[in-house]
């Protein structure tokens, strides 16, 4: 393309390394726009959930952290609309903000991340609040893009949020049913809580933030789990509502014998035949 040949060659974008992999994205659409978002979102679905499989899970430096970013899986300086015969569809380009040059990614197992991705993907896709799950996967991905730590923390946040919490922010109640996909509840919650006055912190910018890149691996564990969650148990719930129903009730074995007993009753209160 000779535009992007030019706009390198003046300096205006910078030509990704050698070792960056091509990637074609097929779609339908009425306009070029409209293809780029349609692409564009089905990339960084893709990608959130390979630097969600990849990231490292903990800090590995013991001086002190770079501010860098934690996703191991980063796109190219720039994107390209084509027709199908592959001619380009129109001079645009679309470039990407935060772009910065970073070691390729090569996956151990390859072809295990490929089966496991396309199994993620297709269940995903069946879900029925299916495109809240992908707007949290691009959100995730999109906060580890972020060499600010603070910024990287807050996004993740609101990612893990969007899958626990509907509309209305309320902590308690997120820490919940977070602490509901655990066995050691105790512990969990006490971290959580942590999580949750760092955030609180971090908005007023009054937080400490030594810490916040290891708190960052942390939210992502976080948001990994309960992300597997609705993948895995979908089919139990006809919307995001019933699962969050599910995930804000009894934990102890009396409180859920407690239950069951009550909604016993009130199936023969109702007559309600088997």
């Amino acid at each position: 393309m000779q535009l992007v040949k030019e706009q390198i060659r003046t300096g205006i974008i910078h030509e990704d390394l050698d070792s960056y992999s091509f990637v074609q994205i097929d779609v339908e659409a009425e306009s070029a726009g409209a293809a780029f978002a349609k692409s564009d979102r089905e990339l960084r679905i893709l990608r959130g959930l390979i630097c969600l499989l990849s990231n490292p899970s903990f800090e590995k430096t013991l001086l002190g952290s770079e501010h860098k970013p934690i996703n191991v899986l980063r796109t190219g300086h720039f994107h390209t609309i084509h027709n199908i015969d592959g001619s380009v569809a129109t001079d645009l380009i679309w470039y990407e903000p935060n772009y910065s040059p970073r070691i390729t990614f090569t996956p151990r197992k390859p072809s295990v991340l490929v089966d496991v991705l396309k199994k993620t993907l297709r269940r995903m896709r069946n879900c029925p609040y299916n495109g809240r799950l992908e707007q949290a996967v691009i959100r995730f991905a999109s906060g580890f893009d972020e060499s600010d730590p603070d910024a990287a923390f807050l996004k993740c946040w609101s990612a893990l949020e969007s899958i626990l919490s509907s509309n209305v922010a309320d902590y308690k109640q997120l820490v919940r049913r977070c602490i509901f996909l655990y066995e050691d509840r105790d512990y969990h919650e006490s971290i959580l809580k942590q999580l949750a006055e760092h955030r609180n912190a971090s908005v007023h910018r009054v937080s400490d933030n030594s810490l916040t890149k290891s708190f960052c691996y942390l939210l992502q564990n976080y948001f990994a789990t309960a992300l597997k969650f609705h993948i895995r148990n979908y089919t139990r719930f006809s919307n995001f509502e019933e699962a969050l129903t599910l995930l804000s009730g009894p934990v102890s074995q009396s409180d859920v014998n407690a239950a069951m007993a009550r909604a016993l009753f009130a199936k023969r209160f109702l007559a309600i035949k088997p």
